[in-house]
C-alpha cells in the first residue's frame, strides 16, 4: 500500500516500481530486528532482555536454532519454548538459557548473516531505483545507514 501510495503522488513523469524494495526493506527490518533484540545492549535497555522470547515468536533465530541443535538440546528448546508459552513470560535466567542455546546453535551469527545479506539486496534495489529516476536519494541512503547492523 505505502509502495502504491508513493508512485501515485510521485511527481515523476517515469515513476519507478517500490514493490520490491518496500518488500525487501519490510523483511531486512524485521530480521534486523530480531537479531538487536537478542544481540543489542541497546535494545535491552529499551525494550528489555530478549523480549521476542516473551511474545512467543518463532523467529529466525529460534527456527535456526531448533533445525541444527542435536536432536537432544533442540527437544530441550523447544520444552523451554513450550513452557513460556504457557507461564506467558519467561524469567531472565529462562531466557538466558534460550539465548545460549540459540547462540551454540550458530543461530544468531545465521541471523546476522542473512540481515547483511538483505541489506545488500536493499542496497542494491535502490540503485535500480535511483536508475529508474534518474537521481539519487540521499535521504533513503540516510535512513539505511541509520539502520545497519
Amino acid at each position: 500500500m505505502l509502495a502504491r501510495l508513493l508512485e501515485a503522488t510521485s511527481p515523476l513523469t517515469h515513476k519507478p516500481n517500490l514493490h520490491s524494495l518496500i518488500t525487501m526493506l519490510g523483511r531486512a527490518y524485521a530480521l534486523r530486528d530480531d537479531y538487536m533484540n537478542l544481540a543489542s545492549t541497546e535494545y535491552t535497555q529499551t525494550k528489555g532482555f530478549c523480549e521476542d522470547l516473551d511474545e512467543g515468536k518463532y523467529s529466525l533465530p529460534v527456527i535456526h536454532a531448533l533445525q541444527n541443535l542435536p536432536g537432544p538440546r533442540a527437544l530441550i528448546l523447544s520444552n523451554m519454548l513450550t513452557q513460556r508459552r504457557v507461564s506467558g513470560k519467561a524469567s531472565p535466567d529462562h531466557k538466558q538459557l534460550i539465548l545460549d542455546m540459540l547462540s551454540e546453535a550458530g543461530s544468531v551469527a545465521h541471523t546476522l548473516d542473512v540481515v547483511r545479506l538483505l541489506q545488500d539486496e536493499v542496497d542494491r534495489e535502490i540503485e535500480v531505483v535511483e536508475r529508474q529516476t534518474g537521481m539519487e536519494n540521499l535521504q533513503l541512503r540516510a535512513v539505511i545507514e541509520l539502520i545497519r547492523v
